[in-house]
C-alpha cells in the first residue's frame, strides 16, 4: 500500500502546482498517503485485538453456558428426588393413620373382651383372677407393640421430613448458584 501511496504522491494534481512547486506537493501527498497507510495499519491491527477479545469472550459464554446445563440437570435430578421423598412422606403418614385406626379397633375389642370376661368371671372365682391377669398381660403386651409401632412410624416420619429438608436446601442452594437470567 506505501508503494501505491507513493505512485500517486508522484503524479502531480494540476499544472499550476507542478510549475510553481512542483516538490512541495509530492513531499505533502507523501506524507498524507503514509499517514493512511500507517491509520489503517492502526484499525487492522485494532480490529483483531477486538476479534481476539471476542473470541474470549465467546469461549466463555461456552463454558458457562456447559456450567449452567450442568447445574440445570442436577436442579432436575433433585427435583425429582424431593418429588419422591414427598410421595414417601405422604405413604408413611397415611401407614401411619391406618395404624392408629387399627390400634384403636384392637384396645375396642381387647375392652369388649374384659367385659365379657369380667361376667363369666363373677361366677369362677378363681378362673376369673386368671384370666383377667392374663387379659391384662395380653393388654400390656398389645399396649407397648402399638407404642413401638407408633414410635417406630414418628421416627420414618421425621427421617423423611430431614432428608425433604436436605434436598430443599441443595435446590436453595444450586438455585444460589445459578447467575441470575437478564430480564
Amino acid at each position: 500500500m506505501q508503494a501505491a501511496a507513493k505512485r500517486i504522491s508522484e503524479t502531480p494534481e494540476s499544472r499550476l502546482k507542478r510549475t510553481l512547486n512542483p516538490a512541495a506537493f509530492a513531499v505533502r501527498q507523501g506524507d498524507f498517503n503514509i499517514a493512511v497507510v500507517d491509520a489503517l495499519k492502526e484499525a487492522v491491527t485494532a480490529l483483531r485485538e477486538a476479534i481476539t477479545s471476542q473470541d474470549t469472550r465467546l469461549e466463555q459464554l461456552e463454558r458457562n453456558l456447559t456450567e449452567m446445563r450442568s447445574l440445570s440437570t442436577e436442579v432436575r435430578e433433585l427435583r425429582e428426588r424431593l418429588a419422591a421423598a414427598e410421595m414417601q412422606l405422604a405413604q408413611m403418614r397415611q401407614d401411619q393413620g391406618e395404624l392408629r385406626e387399627r390400634s384403636a379397633a384392637v384396645e375396642t375389642q381387647l375392652t369388649q373382651l374384659v367385659e365379657k370376661i369380667g361376667q363369666l368371671s363373677a361366677g369362677q372365682g378363681d378362673l376369673g383372677g386368671e384370666l383377667r391377669e392374663r387379659i391384662q398381660h395380653l393388654l400390656d403386651e398389645q399396649r407397648v407393640s402399638i407404642r413401638q409401632l407408633s414410635l417406630k412410624t414418628s421416627e420414618e416420619t421425621v427421617l423423611a421430613e430431614r432428608a425433604r429438608r436436605a434436598t430443599e436446601l441443595r435446590l436453595e442452594e444450586l438455585a444460589r448458584r445459578l447467575p441470575e437470567r437478564p430480564a
